[in-house]
């Protein structure tokens, strides 16, 4: 009889005490949420800074004079592949014109779209690559 009665005043003290941990699980929750929400959106505003500078950087003209890295070789210069470089702004930098894009990934063996990796080396012919045999 003593039991019935412990067990009949424990339960309803177990549930406040389930009810207290809830409240208390959820404020926890809602206060981690507001702190990563203004961190989110901290990292939103960097993020828009960061593509306006990445934008700016490659909009950028690059210079048409060679590196250190660039060697001359039986009428190629060959180029080592640098952060930003693709076909189109290897072209653009020895060529003074995008036109010869395709010709110098045909050339390199790979396609225009390829991805180039830093420290690559690519061949640039020294003159303008003939255009005629693409039209």
């Amino acid at each position: 009889m003593l039991a019935a009665q412990l067990k009949d005043r424990l339960l309803p003290l177990g549930i406040v005490l389930l009810f207290v941990i809830m409240l208390t699980i959820i404020w926890s929750l809602k206060c981690e949420v507001s702190y990563l929400g203004a961190t989110i959106s901290q990292l939103n505003s960097e993020n828009a800074s960061l593509k306006e500078q990445i934008y700016a950087q490659a909009t950028q003209i690059l210079p048409t004079t060679k590196t250190s890295d660039d060697k001359d070789v039986d009428g190629f210069i060959f180029h080592v592949v640098q952060a930003g470089d693709c076909f189109a702004t290897i072209s653009e930098r020895y060529y003074q014109e995008v036109d010869y894009t395709s010709e110098l990934a045909k050339l390199n063996g790979l396609t225009i779209n390829s991805t180039l990796h830093i420290g690559q080396v690519i061949r640039v012919p020294k003159d303008k690559p003939d255009l005629k045999n693409n039209l």
